[in-house]
């Protein structure tokens, strides 16, 4: 019926919203960790020694696995549609 299609539709538009949402956060937090990189690599001494800098780098890293794997999620939510 064409009320459940519209609702099907709906859903999947809502989770392509989701992994589009979840892609720009994965790919901001991997340039803010690529230029941490960066930075570590021209002055390793000082930018170590920054209040919290390895917390808050691991913090990063973590947060990227937590959203790729939702994305993975959803991804697989988005595919049983089709």
């Amino acid at each position: 019926n064409s009320q459940g299609s519209k609702e099907q539709d709906k859903d999947l538009k809502k989770l392509n919203n989701k992994l589009s949402k979840l892609e720009s956060e994965i790919s901001d937090l991997e340039l803010e960790i690529e230029k941490l990189d960066k930075e570590l690599e021209k002055n390793y001494a000082e930018v170590s020694i920054r209040l919290n800098f390895f917390e808050n780098y691991n913090t990063k890293k973590v947060t990227i696995e937590k959203l790729m794997l939702e994305w993975e999620r959803i991804e697989g939510q988005v595919e049983s549609f089709s």
